[in-house]
């Protein structure tokens, strides 16, 4: 009886959130937010470092001390999208070294996987570097990889006289998991060969007030902080929360990119410091 009254209880409390949603009391509802995925997170670490073993991601070289970036997350691609289609005429006015896509690229099911990955694929402009998001993950991680590949990765950007680290991160059952957090600290200990150290995941650290987002626990959420600013990481790209933020913490600069899906995405201008564009379609 008591496992019959929590449930409902449960069941009622996501009915009420829902509800004031549509009356814009809260923000953002997503339901999805609270289903898990079937595959855990060391098992889709491993299976990316196998990927990473058998075809490992070229690094990128470019002629000038400077370099652009652009950044989108929460695509949430259902179809071939036209809003994907400007994004790419936009992108290819800035002129890009690479493209980061923080996760979210469709909504899950295996149709729109599809769709994303053909739209990608047709357009074949500048590298482009994908993680997965929690939409990612709730349908077939399996295919989720066999499209879009690895989700844990590192690869780096070669100016005339510095290089760079790019680190990708899966987070899209809000955990790196063990195996995870501790490849990224064998990563991180090589920062000091680089003059900038970027990460990129798809669920963000900062958000808004009362936000159903940003779902690392506590702990997990400290220590990793704790580890970007130990190891002085100068950038922190994440998307998930569907709004923009920008906020400094340990001297680390995170920014939560605003949705692709609502026309916004990020221009990151690269040298001695790292500059930030917001643009909108």
């Amino acid at each position: 009886m008591d496992f019959i009254k929590k449930r409902t209880l449960q069941s009622c409390i996501v009915i009420l959130l829902i509800v004031t949603q549509s009356c814009n009391k809260l923000p953002e509802f997503d339901p999805l937010n609270f289903v898990k995925t079937n595959y855990e997170v060391d098992k889709r670490f491993d299976d990316s470092q196998t990927l990473n073993d058998q075809s490992p991601l070229p690094d990128i070289q470019v002629m000038s001390e400077t370099y652009r970036v652009v950044g989108a997350s929460d695509l949430h691609i259902t179809g071939n999208s036209e809003q994907v289609e400007r994004f790419f005429s936009y992108t290819e006015e800035e002129d890009p070294s690479l493209v980061l896509i923080v996760g979210d690229i469709s909504n899950g099911l295996s149709h729109q996987m599809t769709s994303a990955n053909n739209q990608f694929k047709a357009w074949n402009q500048p590298p482009s570097y994908f993680v997965a998001g929690n939409h990612d993950l709730f349908f077939s991680w399996s295919q989720y990889v066999q499209l879009f590949g690895s989700s844990t990765y590192t690869f780096t950007v070669h100016t005339p006289t510095a290089t760079d680290l790019y680190i990708g991160l899966e987070s899209g059952s809000g955990t790196l998991g063990k195996k995870q957090t501790a490849w990224l600290v064998e990563q991180l200990q090589k920062r000091y060969e680089y003059r900038h150290c970027i990460v990129f995941t798809h669920t963000n650290f900062f958000a808004r007030q009362f936000d159903t987002n940003g779902i690392y626990t506590k702990e997990e959420r400290m220590a990793l902080l704790s580890l970007f600013a130990q190891y002085e990481v100068s950038m922190v790209i994440s998307g998930h929360s569907h709004k923009e933020n920008r906020t400094t913490f340990g001297n680390v600069h995170y920014i939560t990119m605003p949705p692709l899906v609502d026309g916004g995405y990020m221009v990151f201008e690269v040298e001695e410091s790292i500059t930030t564009r917001t643009m909108q379609l």
